[in-house]
C-alpha cells in the first residue's frame, strides 16, 4: 500500500469541540470499514483552518472515493515517497 498525505480546508476547524471531532473521526471509521480493507486511515493533524491526514491506500482514487462518500474537501494529495525520522540518523 502507498502512503498519502491529504490536505483539506475546513474553516474555524481548530474551534470544533471533542464531540465534533469524535463525529468526524466516526463517520471516516465508518467509511474506511464500509470501503474494506484497501485503505487505512492513521491519523490526521488540525493547524488553524487546514486538516493534514495520512492514509495507506492501494491507490489514490480510494482516498478521493473515501473523501466523496464523506463530504471532507480534498486540497491536495501528496504521495509520500520516504518517511524519515530521528532513527534516519542512526
Amino acid at each position: 500500500m502507498k502512503t498519502y498525505l491529504i490536505e483539506r480546508t475546513i474553516p474555524k476547524i481548530e474551534l470544533s469541540s471533542t464531540e465534533q471531532l469524535k463525529k468526524i473521526s466516526e463517520k471516516s471509521c465508518e467509511i474506511v470499514k464500509e470501503m474494506g480493507p484497501s485503505i487505512h486511515w492513521l491519523h490526521s493533524y488540525i493547524v488553524k483552518d487546514k486538516v493534514f491526514c495520512v492514509y495507506k491506500a492501494l491507490n489514490k482514487k480510494l482516498v478521493e472515493k473515501h473523501a466523496k462518500k464523506g463530504s471532507f474537501p480534498i486540497d491536495i494529495i501528496y504521495e509520500l515517497k520516504e518517511i524519515i525520522n530521528p532513527e534516519t540518523a542512526n
